[in-house]
């Protein structure tokens, strides 16, 4: 097995130097030897010789020692062994092309800001104008409410299609109207169920979770942070832009509106949980916890009159259970070791949840404040075990 392991090998780095053999001499023109041969593919080519001696030399020791006859050494050509003659090996170290490099630089940080950011944030300028034109339109009572939610549904599906039609030819438009989309469809069911009462509760969180499952997809699909992140911006701006959180109607209808919000945001995160269990996206994860974070605080300050300290606080431990995952669910399946910045999300999800409940539980319920910590302590021990 181990000759057999070793010829392998053997096998591998010849084919190797033949692969660089042949780009090195389609890159050379036909008039010119190889002195004009680039100094990395020298050094490379000479790594590989050393490589392939030692491997020569081991097979030779294992085959004199099992009694193994060797086969001839086969003739190299003329032409071959002039050429590889002819090539130079540098005694020094490669100077680094610095003119190189600082135009491949240039170039990249080119497309970044011309190609990539400014289409992301004319996308994403272009949902805030439009979604604040709608409310300008619904205000003057330019187009009913089912027409309003349906012309939602068709733009919104129709940025996705385009999206999808202009993967391969124009991937960042795609990525950028695939997001814009998908946080269109976001507003148009939450104002569907929230804004107008067209459709039941239900229904709505069913739609919802819907678009959070297409938008991971997607997402995973075009490998693509930038539309994960543009659509967890757009799903929990919508209820701002929507005035979810303005002007407040019947006091009776207040706790329903109250528990239709939470649901709205409970679902939108469970989409981040399942992005996160495929991509360790810090970057959105992070900014998915700080919009929840500011949503529940927005939440909580519009309609503490409404509800009762028990809601509260079993929707921020939803939302927290829901954060744990995201920070550990990819750590855990797929057997990554956590960086720093992993940890630094862990840290602010238990920070946060453990300070809001600590405010929303203080006043009526200071007395079981130690059990609530201690809870705490077990359930990050028994995740701990689980780890472990």
């Amino acid at each position: 097995m181990n000759l057999i392991a070793i010829g392998i090998i053997v096998l591998i780095v010849l084919i190797i130097l033949l692969v660089v053999k042949r780009r090195a001499s389609s890159s050379t023109p036909h008039g010119e030897g190889r002195q004009e041969q680039p100094p990395a593919t020298e050094d490379e080519v000479r790594c590989l010789r050393e490589l392939l001696t030692q491997i020569n030399d081991r097979l030779t020791a294992l085959e004199s020692g099992q009694r193994i006859t060797a086969p001839p050494p086969q003739p190299i050509p003329t032409s071959t062994a002039q050429s590889q003659e002819a090539v130079p090996i540098p005694a020094t170290g490669v100077p680094p092309r610095k003119g190189k490099l600082a135009r491949v630089k240039e170039r990249e940080w080119e497309q970044i800001l011309g190609g990539s950011w400014l289409a992301r944030i004319g996308v994403f300028a272009l949902i805030i104008g439009a979604g604040f034109f709608l409310k300008f339109a619904f205000d003057n009572n330019w187009i009913g409410p089912t027409g309003r939610v349906i012309l939602g549904l068709i733009v919104g599906l129709a940025m996705l299609g385009l999206g999808y039609y202009w993967q391969r030819r124009y991937p960042i438009l795609t990525r950028v109207l695939s997001g814009g989309g998908i946080a269109i469809l976001y507003l148009s069911i939450f104002a569907s169920f929230a804004i107008y009462d067209l459709i039941h509760i239900y229904v709505a969180i069913a739609f919802l979770l819907l678009v959070s499952v297409a938008s991971a997809a997607l997402a995973l699909r075009y490998n693509s942070m930038a539309l994960a992140i543009i659509g967890i911006l757009g799903a929990f701006i919508a209820p701002f832009i929507l005035g979810a959180f303005g002007a407040r109607g019947p006091e009776a209808g207040e706790a329903g509106r109250a528990i239709q919000l939470l649901a709205y945001v409970i679902v939108v995160n469970i989409g981040v949980l399942i992005l996160s269990t495929f991509r360790n996206w810090r970057w959105f994860t992070l900014l998915a916890l700080g919009c929840s974070l500011i949503t529940f605080g927005a939440w909580y300050g519009e309609f503490d009159r409404d509800i009762g300290v028990t809601t509260a606080e079993i929707g921020i431990t939803i939302i927290f259970l829901i954060f744990v995952g995201a920070t550990t669910f990819f750590h855990i399946v797929w057997r990554r070791v956590p960086q720093a910045f992993d940890y630094a999300l862990m840290l602010i999800n238990a920070g946060a949840y453990f300070g809001i409940s600590l405010g929303l539980l203080s006043d009526d319920f200071r007395v079981w404040m130690g059990s609530f910590v201690l809870v705490l302590a077990l359930f990050y021990g028994a995740l701990a075990y689980v780890t472990l």
